[in-house]
């Protein structure tokens, strides 16, 4: 086998980008401006709605195609709109919300479910010692998704919904208070 070198050059770079936050806190229209940044005013965005429409509250400020995206939302299907929008030209799609391929209808967490009472039954012992076994399919989709997003020709950008945090605090008094920690 011959290894041959050439000078390096930079080419057209593609990004990946998850911007995570809680509701409300302004990932959609972060990641559709983002998008229009980097496609210009003329570029097309792809929209992938998981979240019953909600998207489309950024419509009067920046232009999309928006597409709504229901249950299942197994990794295989968030690469089926994935590959819709490029096969239609979208230069970037923004996925709101990548979180349900995890933790939604149909994302991994029911596929380990599935799986884990495959495996086991409803027999809870034989469940405890099978749990790390039934994420052995939800993860090879989820990295076959990961893998396969990363050799698309555009850009994506993933809206995650993250958990609010509470700090519990003891008062002087002895009662307990809820603070927000972000």
């Amino acid at each position: 086998m011959t290894i041959s070198f050439r000078p390096a050059v930079r080419g057209h770079e593609w990004l990946l980008l998850a911007i995570a936050g809680p509701t409300g806190s302004g990932k959609t229209r972060s990641a559709l401006r983002i998008a229009r940044g980097l496609v210009g005013p003329q570029g097309k965005i792809a929209g992938i709605d998981t979240e019953n429409g909600r998207m489309l509250h950024h419509a009067p400020y920046v232009q999309f195609d928006h597409a709504p995206f229901v249950a299942p939302f197994s990794p295989a299907r968030y690469l089926e709109y994935v590959d819709a929008a490029i096969e239609a030209g979208y230069q970037a799609i923004v996925i709101d919300s990548e979180s349900h391929e995890w933790a939604g209808d149909g994302g991994c967490q029911d596929i380990h479910d599935a799986a884990l009472t495959r495996m086991a039954g409803g027999d809870y012992a034989k469940m405890e010692r099978m749990n790390a076994l039934a994420w052995r399919e939800p993860k090879r989709e989820h990295k076959k998704l990961v893998a396969k997003l990363i050799q698309r020709n555009c850009h994506i950008i993933f809206c995650l919904r993250a958990d609010q945090k509470l700090k519990i605090v003891r008062l002087p008094n002895g009662k307990t208070e809820y603070v927000d920690a972000g």
